[in-house]
């Protein structure tokens, strides 16, 4: 076997290791400054859109009423709103969430605005009458845009 010896030509010769060790700590700074520049994007779209909780209720045969439990109250212009049937099958996709108070929409969504401030508070509830386009029980009521939040109907 042959020895290579050390002949004074630095094309053979890598990077010295504080060298290296100090290209690494800089990519490390860099992609570190760059996540952290690219979370409070993050954390502020979340916090636009309030969390909504519902209590579930069943009336008679196929009405249920969900009362409403959020942070604060959210213009009910900004909502949409699907309905999920309990194989995952979308009934209604996207729908513009009802803004006026005690009016039932085309697929028997009505909100009762109790407060009266014209927005979705809490103590407000959404009644849902299942009969007018067939929802059945297990049934998800799901708030798509404008806050989060979802229920699934009872049997």
């Amino acid at each position: 076997m042959k020895k290579t010896v050390y002949s004074g030509n630095k094309k053979n010769l890598g990077v010295s290791p504080v060298i290296g060790v100090i290209l690494m700590v800089a990519i490390s700074v860099v992609l570190a400054v760059s996540l952290y520049m690219m979370l409070p994007h993050v954390s502020q779209s979340m916090e636009n859109e309030p969390a909504v909780t519902f209590v579930s209720h069943k009336n008679n045969g196929n009405n249920w009423t969900l009362e409403v439990v959020t942070e604060r109250p959210i213009n009910p212009i900004n909502i949409k709103y699907a309905l999920i049937d309990k194989n995952g099958s979308v009934i209604v996709s996207g729908a513009q969430f009802p803004t006026n108070s005690s009016i039932e929409d085309d697929n028997g969504i009505k909100w009762i605005d109790y407060n009266g401030d014209g927005k979705l508070s809490t103590n407000d509830e959404i009644e849902i009458n299942g009969s007018k386009i067939g929802i059945k029980s297990g049934t998800t009521f799901k708030i798509t845009a404008g806050a989060m939040g979802y229920c699934e109907l009872p049997y």
